[in-house]
């Protein structure tokens, strides 16, 4: 592990990561070689890969939108190539990256949830892929976050400590939370934005194990409300 400068939406901050093993690409001549420091003279990269648009250089698509600055361009980092932010994004990859970017970007403000805001993703809406997560006039997008729930977020009458969340989030994503709008939520970082600010404002602590998880995402997320059971809960992450 170390620390590098990595450029995140167009933030400066720093991030501690593994070193990546470089993925490989068969070139025209038919042999595979390392995308370290070289680019496809085909000028493309298998679909499992990124092509970095200055260089050329293939990176593996997992590298992309996890807040390391591989193609030097910052070009694997930006809203336009990251599908956290574009709308109506799912998938297991994507909920995960989502996830990432907010418990990483964000722990000096928020406090191990011990995998809970994932957990929630596949509660809610299997990381995107129900069929009722993008419905039509709901926008609460993966996690779910209804309109009222998305209100409780912006309000810092309610919960003055609002206040130092929505500077980190400027400070780390380049995002204002009091302009941003309920429709936004269809973009998967900002659906997980949106639940992990609404579970902060709970005064209960997250609960550590599964179970107990379970108890509290029917309390203070689901509620009384919802449909959902804590062993739909349980079930959705085992």
């Amino acid at each position: 592990m170390h620390l590098f400068l990595a450029i995140a939406v167009g933030v400066l901050h720093f991030s501690a990561f593994i070193d990546k093993v470089e993925p490989s690409f068969s070139n025209p001549g038919g042999s595979s070689s390392s995308s370290s420091g070289s680019s496809s003279s085909s000028g493309g990269c298998p679909s499992s890969q990124f092509r970095c648009p200055s260089s050329g250089r293939c990176i593996a698509r997992s590298w992309l939108c996890d807040n390391d600055n591989d193609c030097g361009d910052n070009s694997d980092e930006t809203h336009h190539t990251c599908p956290i932010v574009q709308p109506r994004a799912s998938g297991s990859d994507v909920a995960d990256a989502a996830t990432n970017a907010v418990t990483q970007s964000l722990s000096s403000i928020f406090s191990d949830d011990h995998d809970f805001l994932r957990r929630i993703a596949r509660a809610e809406s299997n990381d995107g892929r129900h069929s009722n997560t993008y419905r039509d006039g709901y926008h609460g997008g993966i996690w779910q976050v209804d309109e009222i729930g998305f209100r409780d977020t912006q309000d810092t009458s309610s919960h003055p400590g609002l206040t130092r969340k929505f500077e980190a989030i400027q400070r780390e994503f380049n995002i204002n939370w009091q302009r941003i709008q309920w429709s936004d939520l269809r973009k998967p970082l900002y659906s997980a934005l949106a639940a992990r600010l609404l579970i902060s404002n709970k005064p209960a602590a997250i609960p550590s194990t599964l179970a107990r998880q379970a108890a509290f995402w029917k309390r203070h997320y689901n509620t009384a409300a919802g449909s959902g059971t804590e062993q739909h809960f349980i079930n959705a992450n085992n």
